[in-house]
């Protein structure tokens, strides 16, 4: 919590508060086998969101290692902030993906609509593919897919299109889904949208339509976006 505090306050920001830093990290650092699934993914979260943190290698090391052991008492939301903070922080480690994959498959019915679409983005990010993971994910996002908003289908759909898994009830469905968003969607989701149906090369004429006069009617009222939309600053809160 402390850390999550300082990523909001954006501090420290001085030479002696980085040394106030250096000393907070090594204390946690040596506990770091105290800390229980929850605590850790939201130690990882700060570290993916702190640019001070990130370049604490050890923290870093020491959190995946301890995560790593601790993947069975996981539940459904930690593992999904889990992901996401390896993605963030481009920590391709395999060995603890493939289980996160197989403790996340059982829980899926417990994910959030955010958790699935961040789960699959997280997992594409990192190019780290699992057809079951994603066959299950599907069938979750199917059934909870009233929930979802223009972002969270935007992500699903580039997801599955970087990872080449074609899953034509998945698209069907996000297509469907579409119509009710229409008026919801910002310039951003529209394009989002529109590169995950290219990349599953699942784009109809009716769909391309729709987000064409989407696009037109968006662009006169287009509102700035952050640099990392997949970000979500508020992610610890919504998961």
């Amino acid at each position: 919590l402390t850390f999550n505090a300082m990523v909001r306050l954006k501090w420290p920001r001085g030479h002696e508060e980085m040394e106030g830093l250096n000393v907070l990290v090594d204390k946690v650092s040596g506990r770091l086998a105290d800390f229980d699934p929850v605590g850790l993914t939201q130690l990882l979260h700060a570290c993916a969101r702190f640019r001070p943190l990130q370049k604490k290698t050890q923290l870093v090391e020491g959190i995946l290692e301890q995560c790593g052991e601790k993947i069975p008492e996981f539940p459904a939301q930690s593992l999904s902030l889990l992901v996401n903070s390896c993605a963030r922080l481009q920590q391709k480690d395999v060995n603890l993906l493939t289980k996160v994959a197989k403790s996340a498959a059982p829980l899926l019915p417990e994910f959030t609509p955010q958790a699935l679409a961040v789960t699959a983005y997280g997992f594409a990010k990192l190019e780290v593919r699992s057809e079951i993971l994603f066959y299950l994910l599907a069938e979750q996002i199917v059934q909870k897919i009233p929930l979802f908003s223009g972002q969270g289908i935007g992500m699903v759909l580039q997801a599955y299109g970087k990872l080449h898994i074609d899953n034509k009830k998945l698209v069907q469905t996000c297509r469907k889904h579409l119509r009710s968003l229409s008026d919801e969607l910002t310039l951003w989701e529209v394009d989002a949208i529109e590169d995950g149906f290219k990349q599953l090369d699942a784009l109809d004429s009716w769909t391309e339509t729709l987000l064409l006069n989407l696009r037109r009617q968006l662009s006169t009222a287009q509102v700035p976006v952050a640099d990392d939309q997949w970000a979500e600053a508020d992610l610890l809160q919504r998961l």
